[in-house]
């Protein structure tokens, strides 16, 4: 009876302990890169690479200067356009060609690779007559 219990108390330690190793790794972890497009290179099905020009906010009256990042994408990258405010945000499924030079991006990536690429576009989403 003593080792099933000592057994059960060992289970129950490592399964919290996973489940706090599991939560450190959801949410806001991943890292993101968010700024406007300056190039895309490749194409959607091969690969390619996205240059995104990064404004970090100022802090006293120096400010930081932009900085430019290179993130890869791959055939599995998705691709989405964000639109609209605050509470009423519309998402669609998109590609490559939207993403094009001037445009605001957000990148989250998975080490050096992007694994969403999200468009983000200003004002409200047109409705669609049918």
């Amino acid at each position: 009876m003593r080792p099933l219990v000592s057994l059960c108390a060992l289970t129950l330690v490592v399964g919290l302990a996973g489940g706090a190793d599991a939560a450190k790794g959801s949410g806001k972890s991943k890292n993101m890169v968010h700024g406007y497009v300056t190039a895309v290179d490749g194409d959607a099905t091969k690969g390619g690479s996205i240059t995104i020009r990064v404004q970090h906010k100022k802090k006293g009256a120096s400010g930081a200067a932009a900085v430019e990042k290179t993130v890869k994408f791959s055939a599995s990258t998705r691709f989405e356009v964000v639109q609209g405010k605050k509470g009423a945000v519309q998402t669609k499924a998109a590609d490559l060609t939207s993403v094009q030079k001037g445009e605001h991006v957000l990148v989250i990536l998975n080490g050096a690779d992007a694994t969403d690429v999200k468009v983000i576009k200003k004002g409200k989403a047109k409705k669609q007559s049918t």
